[in-house]
């Protein structure tokens, strides 16, 4: 049984918002990595106690709720991605990430309406059981 339309239309919105999640993942963990440069932990003595520095990333990187939310987040959409055959996966490329227009797509690769639109709705139904699973049982 095909999940409802409300629920793809919910990830059509995750995967346009994808490559922005992304993106603030990259740069909290830039952030992240930079406030651990050189720093190190006090014990409860004090004393300062060397961890390297992937150690005290690691550490950052699990204690930070924002970066574990992206981090979630981008995982889903990987996981959803990952079952895509190749077609599938260029259309998602180039509707979502690239905001290209169904007209563009049909123009720029020789295809139907339908077969773009087939190809679309085939994808966010593979996909949306690793982005929406969690929330909603089939």
């Amino acid at each position: 049984m095909p999940y409802p339309r409300e629920y793809l239309w919910f990830v059509e919105r995750v995967l346009r918002d994808y490559p922005a999640k992304l993106k603030a993942l990259k740069e909290h963990e830039k952030t992240i990595i930079a406030r651990c440069r050189g720093s190190s932990v006090a014990d409860a003595h004090g004393d300062d106690v060397k961890e390297s520095e992937p150690e005290r990333v690691f550490e950052a990187k699990e204690s930070n709720k924002h970066y574990q939310w992206l981090l979630r987040q981008v995982t889903r959409v990987r996981a959803g991605l990952e079952k895509l055959d190749a077609n599938e996966r260029e259309i998602v490329d180039l509707m979502f990430f690239n905001d290209l227009r169904k007209w563009e797509i049909v123009e720029n690769l020789g295809l139907d309406d339908k077969t773009v639109w087939r190809r679309k709705t085939n994808a966010l139904r593979k996909v949306a059981p690793s982005v929406i699973g969690e929330w909603v049982k089939k």
